[in-house]
C-alpha cells in the first residue's frame, strides 16, 4: 500500500538526496549534479513554508512533490521519484 504524508523540516536532507538520485538516473554528469544540488536543494525553510508531500511505502520514500502557491496559481515546483520506482506510474499518481 502507498501513502502520502506531509514532509517535515527534518526530511530536508533525505528529499534533497532523493531529488539528486532521481536526476542522476537520467545520466547527467557530476558537474551538472553539483550545480543541481545548489539550485534544487529542498531546504527546511522551503518545507516549512510550502506544501511538500512524500509518497512512501513500508518506511521507504518513493518520491515527493512540492507546490509553490501564489495568489493566482499554484505551481508544481518539485516532482521527483526514486530511480528504483521510475517508470511504474508513481509520477502520475
Amino acid at each position: 500500500m502507498y501513502y502520502f504524508r506531509k514532509a517535515e523540516s527534518s526530511d530536508s536532507i533525505a528529499l534533497t538526496e532523493l531529488a539528486i538520485f532521481s536526476e542522476a538516473h537520467w545520466g547527467y554528469d557530476k558537474e551538472f549534479l553539483d550545480q543541481f544540488y545548489d539550485l534544487y536543494r529542498v531546504s527546511e525553510e522551503y518545507i516549512e513554508n510550502n506544501p511538500v508531500y512524500i509518497l512512501y511505502s513500508d518506511d521507504e520514500n518513493i518520491g515527493f512533490f512540492g507546490l509553490l502557491p501564489s495568489d493566482d496559481i499554484t505551481i508544481l515546483e518539485h516532482l521527483f521519484i526514486s530511480p528504483r520506482f521510475i517508470g511504474k506510474g508513481f509520477g502520475k499518481m
